[in-house]
């Protein structure tokens, strides 16, 4: 039975329903049946093409967001360190760490950056700590050397070069995915 079929004849079942089962008992002569249109599917991401706006994206959370937004997606983090901005003298970087991520906040209380630090978080193309090495080059337009600690792709949308995934190793295997502005 295909999808809609499926979807047909749960509908018949929830009306056939609708009526009493005695004499005595109330008839229903109602049913609400909802139906949702799909959405429109995002153009997919196709493997080795440049980063786009939609690789930046993680767990819900993009660049700019304010901090209200991110406890919004992620609720309270588990933790909080304060970082001197060496920008900004006086000002500090905030980050929020969770279990699997890091959301780095900038000195004007918006998301700068997201470090995943674990497996429950994928990147867009599917990138996650923990996985091979090898699976970055079959992910991104790179030629991360297989004996590079590290590898870091640049955002083309960013005209300062400041926008950037960098993506650590260890053994052969991701260890951290760092995706944002590069405050250092």
């Amino acid at each position: 039975m295909t999808g809609r079929s499926l979807f047909y004849f749960f509908a018949l079942a929830a009306l056939g329903s609708c009526g009493g089962t005695g004499k005595d008992s109330p008839h229903v002569d109602t049913a609400l049946v909802f139906v949702q249109t799909p959405r429109e599917q995002s153009p997919s991401i196709s493997p080795r093409s440049p980063l786009r706006p939609q690789d930046l994206v993680v767990a819900g959370l993009q660049s700019g967001m304010d901090s209200a937004a991110v406890r919004t997606l992620l609720g309270s983090p588990d933790s909080i360190s304060a970082d001197d901005d060496f920008r900004d003298p006086g000002a500090k970087l905030i980050s929020w760490h969770y279990r699997d991520l890091i959301a780095h906040l900038g000195s004007y209380n918006s998301l700068g950056a997201i470090e995943i630090v674990g497996p429950g978080v994928a990147t867009a193309r599917g990138l996650r700590v923990g996985g091979p090495q090898v699976r970055v080059t079959q992910l991104y337009a790179t030629d991360c050397a297989p004996e590079a600690s590290s590898c870091q792709l640049s955002y083309s949308g960013d005209s300062n070069g400041l926008t950037a995934m960098v993506i650590s190793f260890g053994q052969r295997r991701v260890s951290r995915i760092y995706l944002g502005h590069l405050y250092d």
